[in-house]
């Protein structure tokens, strides 16, 4: 979606409230990025319009995928299950990627995000 050269420069992380957290690693990208961020949340909305991300955040660190280290929240959401509506939901918001690796970053981002908001729920 922002091209493989930004691609290999940044990373989505979480959405929370509404906003992509997204992880770059050089303070010149993220002065890129952030000029770049209508047009990025255009293409999103556009690629998948069922998404309810409304800004991005940008947060510099390393791109890469890492184990998570970060303290996790109190709520326990790991054990929360998706039903198949929940899942198939997720696949029809990822219908209109192309690439991949993308798909599968978001799709990881998508389910984590709705199991922690059941799990916030209960």
């Amino acid at each position: 979606m922002v091209g493989e050269q930004i691609a290999h420069r940044a990373r989505p992380l979480r959405i929370r409230e509404k906003i992509l957290e997204v992880r770059v690693d050089h303070p010149v990208w993220m002065q890129q990025l952030q000029m770049l961020k209508p047009q990025i949340l255009k293409k999103l909305h556009e690629q998948l319009p069922d998404c309810d991300i409304e800004d991005i955040y940008l947060r510099r660190g390393n791109p890469q995928p890492q184990t998570v280290t970060a303290v996790e929240p109190a709520i326990d959401w790991r054990k929360e299950n998706l039903s198949h509506e929940e899942h198939t939901e997720i696949e029809q918001s990822l219908a209109g990627l192309e690439d991949g690796e993308l798909k599968d970053e978001m799709r990881r981002l998508f389910v984590r995000q709705k199991k922690l908001s059941k799990a916030k729920k209960n």
